[in-house]
């Protein structure tokens, strides 16, 4: 059984790191400066009016928009275009969206390690959960090189055939301090017969995710930063469940392709 403290202590770090990531470090766009004044103003006013539906009031700032020359319209669009592209803006979105990916895989290798190794602390499980944090990495590449989806066409077929077979290579890895190319190795050699049996319980893990996080849509359909972070920490949390279900799944897989040829070997007569 996997210890309740340490996940649900992972799930809401990892779950509102995201939010609070985005809040703090998304690049702002500011408009002042860059558009008239007035113009800005008539333009918030007008949405308001359309919000609202007050018709007279939207034919009435139509009328004033069409008084405002054309050259200071196309002005004003072009300023709010070139804002979206300033380097201040690229490098925020760079450094966001590194920062997100970086806490989604150490969200990843947190959990796994803990659904591996369910008897560490808090402390160890932070501590392994970095040390294989570049390996699985490498684990999740060679993988890929590995099943040949990077060939146009034919790697769709290749990459249907393999992913589900190496689908346990960072539990092997993980488990068995076994190498980034070893692991995968042994998920290939050690899921030999299994593919139907990988491949039809993530379908039924795919259906149930999909059912729950139209549940969750439903239920908090509304704005606020709170709202968002629960479903953020709900969110990690259905992630943590799939990396918990990959890890029991490849136990019960991997087992039984380890007490086959010894069943064989029995069942067959002695001379």
């Amino acid at each position: 059984m996997i210890a309740k403290v340490p996940f649900l202590i992972g799930t809401i770090v990892f779950g509102l790191a995201i939010p609070l990531s985005v809040t703090y470090l998304a690049p702002s766009i500011a408009l002042d400066g860059r558009m008239d004044l007035e113009l800005k103003e008539q333009m918030n006013n007008l949405a308001k009016s359309i919000e609202v539906g007050d018709e007279d009031e939207i034919s009435r700032l139509m009328e004033e928009l069409e008084m405002i020359p054309k050259d200071e319209l196309e002005q004003a669009d072009e300023s709010l275009s070139a804002s979206f592209f300033t380097p201040e803006l690229m490098g925020g979105l760079a450094l966001l969206a590194f920062v997100l990916i970086l806490i989604f895989l150490l969200g990843q290798a947190y959990f796994l390690v803990l659904a591996v190794d369910q008897e560490l602390s808090i402390g160890a499980l932070i501590n392994k959960a970095i040390r294989v944090f570049v390996p699985l990495i490498g684990v999740s590449i060679w993988a890929t090189i590995r099943s040949f989806a990077w060939i146009p066409i034919l790697g769709i077929f290749t990459g249907i055939y393999y992913f589900p077979r190496f689908a346990f290579a960072g539990v092997i890895l993980v488990g068995e301090k076994k190498g980034v190319i070893e692991s995968v190795n042994e998920s290939l050699s050690r899921t030999k017969g299994s593919w139907f049996r990988i491949v039809g319980n993530y379908i039924g893990l795919i259906v149930i995710l999909i059912i729950v996080h139209i549940l969750i849509k439903n239920i908090f359909d509304f704005d606020g930063r709170a709202v968002s972070m629960v479903v953020q920490v709900i969110n990690c949390s259905l992630t943590a469940f799939s990396i918990v279900f990959t890890v029991y799944l490849a136990k019960s897989v991997m087992s039984q392709s380890a007490t086959a040829p010894v069943q064989q070997a029995q069942a067959q007569p002695q001379m």
